[in-house]
């Protein structure tokens, strides 16, 4: 299972929304029509993926590079 997915439906839990986090899809269009976004992307999910590393977190970079 996608960690992402494991976080919403833990936020759906807690706040009892009674609902089922989704599956998190990028369309092809977008994969195409923005792959300049991938590359500027890149820095800030290395800085994010370090911050949730040091909170002993593991962020799910190599999922969310997938998605492209």
């Amino acid at each position: 299972p996608w960690p992402l997915r494991a976080l919403a439906q833990s936020y759906h839990d807690c706040y009892e929304s009674g609902l089922q986090a989704g599956e998190f899809q990028v369309s092809e269009k977008s994969r195409h029509l923005h792959l300049q976004w991938i590359i500027r992307a890149q820095p800030a999910i290395d800085r994010i993926a370090a911050v949730w590393k040091s909170a002993g977190i593991e962020f799910p970079a190599d999922e969310i590079s997938a998605c492209w």
